[in-house]
This record gives structure tokens, sequence and C-alpha cells, in this order.
């Protein structure tokens, strides 16, 4: 990765890092993108230069985080979940799905 590919998407993490915070004390509804660039430490032409608005923003964590689950689930073989939970024994696949979760709960709790 360059550094400019690494710079942009630090840039763009911090912006949905951001998203996160802002959706928590405000709501959504009242998020505004002078706001979230102004608590991201970014200038409005900097959000501008990676999302049209709070909602591509939104759009793209969802992504990121159904992408993230996706590949857990992808793991996941039923007749092998099957057997192992029959014998009582957790499923490591099952278990990752979990922690993904769990890891992202803040994200999921203000979807």
């Amino acid at each position: 990765m360059s550094i400019h590919e690494k710079m942009n998407f630090e840039t763009k993490q911090a912006i949905k890092k951001t998203l996160i915070q802002q959706i928590e004390e405000v709501g959504f509804e009242r998020v505004t993108v002078k706001n979230l660039a102004l608590a991201a430490n970014i200038n409005r032409g900097t959000f501008y230069l990676h999302y049209t608005d709070k909602f591509e923003v939104m759009e793209d964590l969802q992504q990121e985080l159904l992408n993230e689950l996706e590949g857990y689930v992808k793991n996941v073989q039923p007749v092998e979940a099957f057997h192992t939970v029959k014998k009582g024994q957790l499923y490591q696949p099952f278990v990752e799905i979990f922690q993904c979760i769990k890891r992202h709960a803040r994200v999921f709790r203000v979807f």
C-alpha cells in the first residue's frame, strides 16, 4: 500500500469512526458534514474527496461490516456444524462470527 493509499484509508476510517460517535451523541438525522469533518480533524474539502454525504459514509461502513461477516459465514460447513454442536462442542466458525459481532457491537448498536 502506497503512502497515499494509506492516508486515504486512514482518513476514511477516521470519518467512519467519527460518524459512529456523532450518531451516538446526536442521532443520525442531526449529523452534518461540517460537524463530521470538524470532529474528524479534517476540512470539508477532504471529506468530499472521499464521500458525497453522510449517507455514503453509512453505506461504506455497512458494506465493510457485511463483507467482514460474510468472510466468517463462508467458513460455516452445515454438516460439520451440526455434528460439532450435537457433540456438545463449540463450532469455531460460529465462535468467530460472534466474536466479530462483539468486536463491532458499538457499530451494530447505532445501525
